[in-house]
This record gives structure tokens, sequence and C-alpha cells, in this order.
């Protein structure tokens, strides 16, 4: 470990129209008695400042729970641009080197960022055990049951190139990069080759970006897009 805590903004991202659950505002949708904003909130314990991308004007935020001081609202125009339309208006506003982009459906994302962090404080100082490298443009079809959005299984390679993208993967090789910690100049360099982001995969997002996989706390990702999600997290986490 370093002998400071990483240098990191956070990025959260609240778009979306929550089709599958009628329309419902995800980030006032409570699991476990909590709403998943708040949710969100508590697992960027230790951000420098917290963007909170999309979703309303802020006393629409407020209005799902207490709002932290250093918290900024920025959206994407015209709204409902899809995540990587969010994390291009949010990067406006982050300052530091490292950014954490996180949904706000991911309701344990509080017991998965302290692994990211930590791997990136190991690499910071010269620590970090030998690890795979992926690269997280890797094309694939999307596994059974993901959408054709879903990243595909990463694929692996030999490179000394420090990482962009610290992120978990799931059991079938997916990377979860909208839980994942960036070096916000890689982001950056990145979100210029996309524009607005408007109608742009997270894929294409990340294409070239160096990724180290992270094992620490990948039991605790997963997101909510059904009641049958909303059910088996709210029961998890009660």
């Amino acid at each position: 470990m370093t002998d400071r805590p990483l240098d990191f903004d956070a990025l959260i991202l609240t778009g979306g129209r929550g089709r599958r659950l009628g329309g419902r505002d995800k980030a006032a949708l409570p699991v476990a008695g909590t709403p998943m904003l708040q949710r969100a909130l508590a697992a960027c314990h230790g951000a420098g400042s917290v963007i909170v991308a999309g979703g309303g004007t802020v006393p629409t935020v407020a209005a799902r729970g207490p709002v932290p001081q250093d918290m900024h609202q920025v959206q994407e125009d015209p709204p409902d641009g899809g995540p990587v339309a969010g994390i291009v208006a949010g990067l406006e506003l982050v300052s530091s080197p490292w950014v954490l982009v996180l949904a706000v459906d991911q309701p344990d994302a509080g017991r998965a960022v302290p692994g990211l962090l930590a791997a990136a404080e190991r690499a910071a100082s010269g620590t970090e055990p030998p690890e795979t490298r992926a690269d997280a443009s890797a094309e694939a079809s999307p596994g059974p049951g993901a959408s054709a959005e879903a990243p595909g299984p990463a694929a692996e390679f030999e490179d000394a190139k420090p990482a962009d993208l610290y992120c978990h993967v799931d059991s079938g090789g997916y990377p979860q990069w909208l839980l994942g910690l960036y070096r916000t100049s890689a982001l950056r360099a990145a979100a210029t080759r996309v524009g607005t982001g408007h109608g742009v995969s997270v894929r294409s997002l990340t294409a070239g970006l160096a990724m180290s996989r992270v094992s620490e706390g990948g039991e605790h990702t997963g997101d909510v897009d059904t009641w049958a999600d909303h059910a088996h997290w709210d029961a998890r986490l009660r």
C-alpha cells in the first residue's frame, strides 16, 4: 500500500429509464430499505469529489436522500444518451488522477470498491502481485442472457503497460466496466474519440485501455435491471 490513500474522484451514473422496472427511478429505488443512490454515495467514501451524472436536477437528487457537500451534478445534453454520455459529461468536473465510475444500480458496490482502490495502490507502490492483464476492448459474443451491449469476455495478453482500468470480471469473464477505477487521463483521452458519447457502447469507449482484473470484492458486483434482480439483492442485503 502507498503511504497515503489513492487520490480519486467518483462519478455516479444515474441515467437510464428503468424500462424493465416499469420506468422506476433506479436511484430512488430502495434495496434493503436504502435508496440505491445513497448506497452508491456510501461506496464513494474517500473520493475527493463526487459527480452525479444524469437523473434530473439537484433538488430531485436531494429528494432521494442526503447529498454530501462535495457532490456536483451534471446532465448530458440531450438527456438519456446512455452511460457513455454520462461519463463524458461527468469527466468535465473530474480533477483527480483517478476516477471511480459507478452505475447507480450496483447495490453492493460499497464492498466491491475497496478491492479496486487497493489494487491501484499496490501498483503505485510497486507491490502489486503479477496479474493477467486484459484488453478492455475484447470482441466476443455476449454470454447467455446478456444484452447486445454487454461486454464480451476479456482477452488475455502480455503487456508491461501500467493499467488504465481496474475492474472486476464476473464468472463468465465479463468486465464490470461500470464499477471500475479508471486513470483519468486515459479515460479522458478515450472520451475525446466518442464525441458527446450519445448512443456509444461502453465497449467502444474502453477500446484500447489496459485493464487489470481485480478478484478482491468481485462477489459483490451485480446490478438491478429487473424486479427479479431487485428481489435477489433486497433479500441478500437485509
